[in-house]
């Protein structure tokens, strides 16, 4: 977002500077056309060599900021890629998590089961031992 939106500015920015230097040529160009013909003069020598230079400074500085901008942009592209594995693989873990606990509680529903059967087993154990236990006294009467 901040950085697409700062990387589109750089490039407005870099042609704004382009359109900025074309404009003050056409302007000096069209000072110089109106001069010569007020006073009928030759066109002077101009230092376009300077222009040039700093036209070429614009243009590298240009060049760098442009450069610096998709660099951050790049790294930041790397962040958000970690960022989204990271969250994929620990929601992996979370649903493993839950699946674990479901088995868990599974087990602990059986073994509640198997508690009772064994309680009740041992009730009739009980049961039986206190019926056998009748009879063998009403045999000894």
């Amino acid at each position: 977002g901040q950085l697409k939106e700062m990387s589109e500015k750089l490039a407005t920015v870099e042609n704004l500077s382009f359109e900025t230097l074309n404009d003050a040529n056409q302007a000096y160009d069209e000072a110089l056309s109106i001069y010569r013909k007020v006073y009928n003069l030759d066109i002077p020598n101009v230092d376009t060599k300077s222009l040039q230079d700093k036209a070429y400074q614009v243009s590298i500085e240009s060049e760098r900021i442009k450069t610096d901008a998709q660099r951050i942009v790049e790294e930041n592209r790397d962040l958000l890629k970690d960022t989204k594995f990271n969250r994929e693989e620990l929601e992996e873990l979370l649903n493993r998590a839950v699946s674990q606990q479901q088995q868990v509680d599974n087990r602990l529903t059986d073994m509640v089961e198997h508690r009772k059967k064994g309680a009740e087993a041992v009730d009739l154990g009980n049961a039986v031992l206190k019926k056998a236990q009748e009879t063998l006294e009403t045999l000894r009467d």
